[in-house]
């Protein structure tokens, strides 16, 4: 029996050992997420290093990345050059943005439990359908 309990703590400390690295990554990632200021630090100094990055490499001098109306800011084949077509188009990416965002994860749940599922004898229908 001694014999036995021995061989086990030997696999289990080798296994412990052999997969050290990965048990050390997802207690970080642990304690990362219970405590959200250390998540908060994580995403500031990740948004400050892809800054420093992309200022290194020319983006915030690129037309790409440019803020407010511009002859150079083309949307669609629309030259944005006043700020009422600027707000328009930011408005309207903003509503746009909100709606699919509402309408999938409002949807999606209906879809997967009454359209997706074909063989479920239950049929989801509407109060307009059922009465």
């Amino acid at each position: 029996m001694h014999v036995l309990i021995t061989h086990v703590q030997n696999r289990i400390s080798g296994y412990l050992h052999h997969n050290y690295p990965l048990m050390c990554f997802t207690k970080v990632v642990r304690i990362m997420f219970e405590d959200k200021r250390s998540t908060m630090i994580l995403l500031a100094v990740w948004m400050i290093i892809a800054c420093i990055v992309f200022n290194q490499l020319g983006a915030f001098h690129m037309h790409f990345m440019t803020f407010g109306p511009s002859e150079e800011t083309i949307f669609m084949g629309m030259v944005i050059n006043t700020w009422n077509k600027w707000y328009c188009l930011a408005a309207f990416s903003f509503v746009n943005t909100a709606t699919n965002e509402f309408l999938g994860n409002a949807l999606m749940p209906w879809y997967l439990d009454c359209l997706a599922q074909l063989h479920t004898t239950n049929q989801c229908l509407s109060y307009f359908v059922a009465y």
